[in-house]
C-alpha cells in the first residue's frame, strides 16, 4: 500500500504527494465552510442571538427569563403531581399547594402574566407568546 507514497528510495511519490494535498485542503475547506455562517453555528450551539435593535446583554437577560420560565413550570408540575399522589386528586388553584415559595413563581417572569391551570387535567401552562412547549 505504501509503494504508491514512496518509492523504493524512501521519497514521496507523485501519487503520494496529490492524495496528502486532497487531504490538507479538504480539511481547510471544512474549515472555512463551518465559519461562514456564524448565525446557524450559535444557533446550534445554543448562542443567544439578538434580534433587530436589541443588545447582546438584553438578548442574555431574554433568555435567562424564559429559562426561568421553563424551570418553574417544571417545579409547578412536581408539585401538582406530588399533591396528586398524596390527595388522590389534582389540586382546585395552585393556592392549594401551600409551598412556600417566592409571591411571583406562578407568574412568567418574561409577560409577568399568571401561568395557567387546569384542575380538571392538572395541567399548567404558560400564557406568553412563544413559551408554549414549556
Amino acid at each position: 500500500m505504501f509503494v504508491y507514497i514512496r518509492n523504493e528510495r524512501g521519497n514521496w511519490t507523485l501519487i503520494g504527494l496529490l492524495v496528502c494535498l486532497v487531504i490538507g485542503l479538504g480539511l481547510l475547506v471544512f474549515l472555512f465552510l463551518s465559519h461562514l455562517s456564524p448565525g446557524e453555528q450559535a444557533r446550534k450551539e445554543g448562542l443567544v442571538q439578538p434580534k433587530e435593535g436589541q443588545t447582546v446583554l438584553g438578548a442574555s437577560i431574554d433568555k435567562a427569563k424564559d429559562t426561568q420560565c421553563a424551570g418553574n413550570l417544571r417545579q409547578i408540575r412536581m408539585m401538582i403531581d406530588s399533591y396528586k399522589a398524596e390527595n388522590g386528586q389534582w389540586p382546585a388553584s395552585l393556592q392549594d399547594l401551600r409551598m412556600q415559595v417566592a409571591p411571583d413563581f406562578f407568574k412568567c417572569p418574561t409577560s409577568g402574566r399568571d401561568y395557567q391551570y387546569d384542575p380538571a387535567s392538572g395541567k399548567i401552562s404558560c400564557p406568553t407568546p412563544g413559551h408554549e412547549g414549556f
